[in-house]
């Protein structure tokens, strides 16, 4: 089993893999937070000669106190150490229960011996290390060999007392969970393995090929039948399922030779595995492209294509069989092109009928009058049919059950249909595990292409709305002359449009918003808002720059387009008959900047030869500041 063998396991059986750590971990994490905690608390001495002479004596002597240390460190754990101990502090425990507390030891090469003695509280370790410090000094000492002068040969003295723990030592929590981690890992990876390698089933092409070495023409996945089918309903596009089957007939229109009619034997190795289904959706795929179907309902022992299809039962092949009809009698046309054959009522003898010559011309028959012929016959192992029928086809359809059947049995089945002079020339995987993503987009219906539309469009952000630059003092008040006239106000589009944007821009009134958002700062006229100066992005540097002053080119039609001419350009005012000049009078005149009043209401012919020329080319004018 190779490496990618190994992580498919896994992913397979991942609740296998997840399962001992959730329990390892779960419980780890619970012993350790109900244990009770541990404290340590050590004690150092330092053991060394009491007299010395000269270089070789020191050199003897150190020697000899360093061959002692694990002697030293066994007297530690000894009653002779503890009972005065206990004695001492008035301890409830035996020597042997406060010598399972006990430990010491001494580092190679030195003369440093470490007792250190665990417990459930801190302050009482804490005690009971220094107190056996305390008396395997003076134990050492009197185990000391002595001089000639009657004096120990051997000191030992406390060079570190033992101090208060401030943590517990034990336990030891994120150490226990990350080793019950590990371990239910392994122990997970070992199932799943174990798994894979023992379950026979048939559950990718890869094991059917493995298994009998064919080819599998399609996966089909697993589906709720509830109600009798109906033609349209099978050869309908929509549906994963769908999709899958019309593969399936793509493959089988490969198979035997071009313009000969093809012969399919649709079984499988045990009942149960959908053999019967498959060669109806197989032969409405085949109806659905143009081809005309034969479909022989050829299990005269368990038959169901009627009971699927809704049709009548009472009479079909076993009735042309032992001649009572004929073929022309008891087939059914379903649609246009499908024609069925079922079986009629349950012989005694079927293999008997299915190797005679009736049932050798019925297949003649229909190879002169259909395209397609799909037999659906009784399972491989129970039975023989199968074996019988295959012999008179291209090749056998074999359906397996990705759900129970097992390597052996298809391996078997196969081998029954090469031993009978037949082939198998492709495997169905019935209600296998296909990915989500296969077919999942083009077999879907137009409602749900909509549907995933609708959710699409809702996460967009909404378009940004165009810039609209605000017009200057003269441009406003021809907006305001046009508001009071009754014609409605423009909307003005930053950056403008190009020259052939321009030119296909249509002449129909542009629409503007009801009433327009004064910012601050901008003076009013004429009871509309009207900024001072006009305020649009900045134009990219180039040689094509506007100058302060220029004309600023808008995108507007002709119709709603007004321009303020040059001081140079100003026409020659027609002369005002007596009530225009009456009408000045009274409360007309001149504008601040000294330039003449605007067209009145309605008046049209006040527009000048220029603009007249400018709304035959249907090209925009220009607003200048």
């Amino acid at each position: 089993m190779s490496l990618r063998d190994f992580v498919t396991a896994a992913r397979k059986h991942w609740v296998i893999v997840l399962l001992p750590v959730l329990v390892l971990g779960s419980l780890v994490g619970y012993m350790s937070m109900k244990a009770t905690p541990q404290y340590r608390s050590s004690a150092t001495i330092f053991v060394s000669l009491s007299s010395s002479g000269s270089a070789t004596d020191l050199n003897q002597g150190s020697n000899y106190t360093q061959s002692q240390m694990l002697s030293y460190s066994e007297l530690a754990g000894l009653p002779i150490v503890l009972d005065p101990v206990i004695e001492q502090l008035g301890l409830d425990v035996s020597a042997k229960q406060l010598g399972n507390r006990v430990s010491a030891s001494a580092p190679s090469g030195t003369s440093l011996l470490t007792v250190s003695v665990t417990g459930s509280s801190p302050l009482d370790t804490t005690n009971v290390a220094n107190a056996v410090a305390g008396e395997l000094v003076q134990v050492i000492k009197q185990l000391a060999p002595v001089s000639d002068s009657g004096r120990g040969t051997v000191t030992a003295t406390i060079v570190r007392g033992a101090s208060v723990p401030l943590y517990p030592f034990s336990p030891n929590t994120r150490r226990n969970l990350m080793a019950a981690v590990f371990a239910g890992l392994l122990l997970g990876l070992v199932a799943a393995y174990l798994r894979e390698t023992l379950d026979t089933r048939v559950r990718s092409a890869r094991d059917v090929d493995d298994a009998v070495g064919v080819p599998v023409i399609g996966s089909v996945r697993s589906v709720r039948k509830s109600a009798p089918f109906v033609l349209s309903e099978l050869e309908a596009t929509g549906g994963p399922q769908g999709e899958e089957y019309r593969k399936i007939r793509t493959n089988l229109q490969m198979i035997g030779r071009a313009g000969v009619p093809k012969v399919f034997v649709v079984s499988s190795a045990l009942a149960g595995e959908g053999k019967s289904y498959t060669s109806l959706r197989t032969a409405a795929a085949f109806v659905a492209a143009g081809e005309r179907v034969l479909l022989i309902d050829a299990d005269l022992r368990r038959p169901s294509l009627a009971p699927t299809l809704g049709l009548e039962g009472g009479a079909g092949l076993t009735d042309c069989l032992v001649g009572r009809a004929t073929f022309d009698d008891v087939s059914q046309v379903v649609g246009d092109r499908l024609t069925v054959l079922l079986s009629g009522p349950v012989p005694p003898n079927p293999s008997e009928l299915l190797t005679s010559k009736e049932f050798e011309e019925i297949v003649a028959l229909g190879r002169e009058r259909f395209d397609v012929v799909v037999i659906d016959a009784p399972p491989l192992l129970p039975v023989s049919d199968a074996v019988v029928i295959a012999r008179l086809a291209v090749g056998v359809v074999l359906v397996v059950d990705a759900s129970r059947v097992r390597r052996a049995q298809i391996k078997r089945a196969a081998e029954s249909v090469r031993l009978g002079g037949a082939r198998v020339v492709g495997v169905v995987l019935n209600r296998a595990r296909v990915a989500s993503d296969e077919s999942s987009y083009y077999a879907a219906s137009p409602q749900a292409h909509k549907r995933r539309r609708r959710r699409r469009d809702k996460g967009r952000a909404a378009a940004p709305a165009p810039v609209l630059a605000t017009v200057g003092a003269p441009a406003a008040r021809h907006a305001t002359e046009r508001t009071a006239a009754g014609a409605p106000p423009v909307a003005i589009v930053w950056p403008p449009a190009s020259g052939d944007d321009r030119a296909a821009a249509p002449s129909a009134p542009v629409a503007a918003p009801d009433a327009l958002a004064v910012p601050d700062g901008v003076a009013a006229s004429g009871g509309v808002a009207v900024p001072d100066e006009v305020v649009a992005p900045a134009p990219s540097t180039s040689a094509t720059e506007p100058e302060a002053g220029s004309a600023v080119e808008t995108d507007l039609p002709v119709e709603h387009a007004e321009r303020d001419p040059k001081p140079d350009e100003q026409p020659v005012p027609e002369q005002p008959d007596a009530a225009a000049v009456a009408d000045g009078a009274d409360g007309g005149g001149d504008e601040p900047d000294g330039r003449a009043d605007g067209p009145a209401e309605g008046d049209d012919a006040a527009v000048g030869p220029d603009e007249d020329a400018a709304m035959a080319a249907g090209t925009a004018v220009t607003h200048h500041a």
